[in-house]
């Protein structure tokens, strides 16, 4: 019960933190004169990166909120391949490869997505799917978080679908993509045994892409079978 209790307030701290940081104000956004000048998308996001001197010093849950307010952030959404996805930003991005690095993220980033979803917002929900999914955060969370994550994951697919989130097909892909990456992580006979006996889920665990539906109602099914066990 003390463990317990300890856990909440822990809890409660993070939120508050989350709402009370500070993000990295961006000198350079759409409409700037040197933005406009700048031709290439690389040339912008660069425009963007955080100078070293702040990024070595900033808080990590600060990272997380400057990372959300980065303006191409949203583009994470428009790949098919969502850790080729990251992958690419990260390269010309300073503040995306930051966070990937750091130890005490992917906890941080969890605690982030366990927000009720209106708070998020859907699409920031759907990004932290993006992020979580990749294989620098997943490898640094233990089994009880991962095994409560696919759980949160249920939920929140259940929420977005039931009130017709806007982005829902995306959604779809994004939280069916992270529920079997985590089942990978938690107990690889199972998902052996799931990607063995379905070529697609294999496939789209691996390199994610444009899922079937049967491919995300397989997914969704064995994500609720794992968890009832």
């Amino acid at each position: 019960m003390k463990t317990k209790i300890l856990f909440l307030l822990f809890i409660s701290v993070i939120s508050f933190e989350i709402a009370d940081c500070k993000p990295y104000r961006y000198p350079m956004r759409p409409g700037n004169s040197k933005w406009k000048e700048q031709k290439t998308y690389v040339g912008k996001v660069k425009l963007c990166n955080i100078p070293d001197s702040i990024l070595n010093r900033m808080p990590s849950l600060d990272l997380i909120e400057s990372v959300f307010e980065f303006p191409f952030i949203q583009n994470l959404i428009l790949y098919d391949d969502c850790i080729d996805g990251i992958n690419r930003m990260k390269d010309i991005f300073n503040g995306l490869d930051d966070m990937l690095k750091r130890n005490d993220l992917p906890f941080l980033l969890y605690q982030y997505y366990l927000q009720d979803s209106t708070k998020l917002n859907y699409t920031r929900e759907i990004i932290l799917e993006i992020i979580l999914s990749h294989p620098d955060i997943l490898i640094k969370l233990d089994k009880a978080v991962k095994n409560e994550m696919l759980g949160n994951c249920l939920d929140k697919l259940n929420n977005r679908t039931t009130k017709k989130c806007f982005l829902s097909m995306k959604s779809m892909t994004t939280s069916t993509f992270l529920m079997i990456r985590l089942i990978s992580h938690l107990d690889n006979n199972y998902y052996r045994n799931i990607i063995d006996s379905d070529v697609e889920i294999k496939s789209f665990s691996e390199n994610c892409g444009i899922p079937t539906e049967a491919t995300t109602t397989k997914i969704i099914y064995e994500a609720i079978r794992f968890r009832n066990r």
